[in-house]
């Protein structure tokens, strides 16, 4: 490895830990990454304004269907979205994210951009600091 990158890269590692140990504590978790998968899909079309159907979240997630329902179903149950009937249709049904989720999701993005933001400034100051710094001047380094 680059010695130059050794520092930078310990603190980016470091970030991505700390990211993990917020993620265990605060969001819904399983042995898999469903769980994840289902709450950053169902957080994205609520936050975007565009209702997710049972159906779409289904096509949505290469997982089977009976372990989507099953994560769905304790999603629900630990509070972090709903499952509501179409106003016109009362067939289909959307899935939304709750109170509690948008306010985690709230949470969670701080916690990343502030782990982003603390290791590209890390990472410039670095560069800095060396003779090879051929990317301090890069839009990726500008904060």
């Amino acid at each position: 490895m680059n010695p130059i990158y050794r520092q930078s890269t310990a603190q980016v590692t470091s970030a991505l830990i700390a990211m993990k140990t917020w993620e265990k504590t605060n969001l819904p978790q399983s042995q898999s990454t469903l769980a994840f998968e289902i709450f950053i899909l169902i957080a994205h079309f609520t936050v975007c304004e565009k209702p997710l159907t049972l159906h779409q979240l289904f096509y949505s997630l290469e997982y089977s269907e009976t372990g989507i329902r099953k994560q769905l179903a304790k999603l629900v149950e630990e509070g972090f979205c709903l499952i509501v009937s179409g106003s016109k249709d009362k067939r289909l049904k959307y899935v939304l994210a709750s109170d509690r989720m948008l306010a985690v999701l709230d949470h969670y993005a701080i916690q990343l951009c502030g782990a982003v933001t603390q290791t590209v400034k890390s990472h410039k100051k670095i560069l800095e600091e060396t003779d090879f710094s051929p990317r301090v001047n890069d839009t990726f380094l500008r904060i």
